[in-house]
């Protein structure tokens, strides 16, 4: 059975809710790499039946022909799309070092994007999301990917997204009630960010695609308004936490600033 290091994949493979396109951005290229083998190998091999992916016909890889990946390139993806998986439900496209493509490159890559058929999925491996198109990025739900030098203490994603859910709803109460479990989670901080921004990564995905890709993601949503820029802003304010976190910045007042940036963005519709 295919274990893969990932909780959100791991629970849209379960729930059958997959994006059509994801970044994976990871400072560490082996480890987003490994990831989105992993990935495949559950995507396209389910019943683990030893399949030999580079030879299924629904695997492309593309990485840069020398210095840059060229248009021609990624005009060769939207050609694979255009027929049917030969062996399940799914093909896939793994592009990596997704930021040496060539302006070009990503405008075609954009078209292709807006023209997926169901069965396509993309993954573009990255050091830095914000290296690509916006409008790139729009489309695609982002995963930052954390790598084996990375690794620390595990943290319960379902308190922090708990915690999270509560902050969008304006709930600054919460900055009190959970003061004890913050204390705690500071030795943790890395973890707890990577877990805020996958989750605010995936509510702005469901936004401004409309695609559900969680239980969760759904009842929080639901019968709701999201001030999409604030959201964006947000997870520029998150991203700069987590940035700076080795220069051990202050986590508690780190954290309120997010929150405070963060307070009543999904309200009632």
């Amino acid at each position: 059975m295919v274990v893969i290091p990932n909780e959100i994949l791991r629970a849209q493979l379960a729930s059958g809710r997959l994006s059509h396109a994801y970044i994976f951005d990871a400072k560490d290229p082996t480890k987003a790499k490994e990831v989105a083998l992993a990935f495949a190998e559950a995507l396209l091999d389910p019943n683990s039946r030893g399949l030999d992916l580079s030879a299924s016909g629904d695997l492309m890889m593309v990485s840069p022909a020398g210095k840059v990946i060229p248009i021609d390139q990624i005009r060769e993806i939207k050609r694979y799309f255009l027929s049917r998986p030969i062996r399940g439900d799914y093909k896939l496209v793994i592009i990596e070092q997704a930021e040496k493509m060539q302006q070009e490159a990503s405008n075609a890559l954009l078209k292709t994007l807006e023209e997926m058929p169901r069965y396509g999925k993309l993954i573009l491996l990255i050091q830095g999301a914000e290296k690509l198109l916006p409008t790139i990025r729009s489309r695609c739900q982002i995963l930052r990917i954390q790598g084996e030098s990375e690794a620390i203490d595990e943290l319960d994603e379902d308190e922090v997204l708990d915690f999270m859910d509560r902050l969008l709803m304006g709930d600054l109460l919460v900055l009190y009630e959970k003061r004890k479990w913050l204390d705690e989670v500071k030795s943790k901080a890395g973890n707890f960010y990577l877990h805020v921004l996958n989750y605010l990564a995936e509510i702005h995905f469901s936004v401004t695609t409309g695609r559900i890709t969680s239980p969760r993601i759904e009842h929080l949503t639901e019968g709701r308004r999201i001030d999409q820029r604030a959201l964006e802003h947000g997870i520029e304010v998150a991203a700069r936490i987590e940035a700076h976190l080795p220069v051990n910045i202050n986590f508690l007042l780190s954290t309120e600033e997010l929150a405070l940036q963060l307070q009543g963005i999904i309200r009632k519709s």
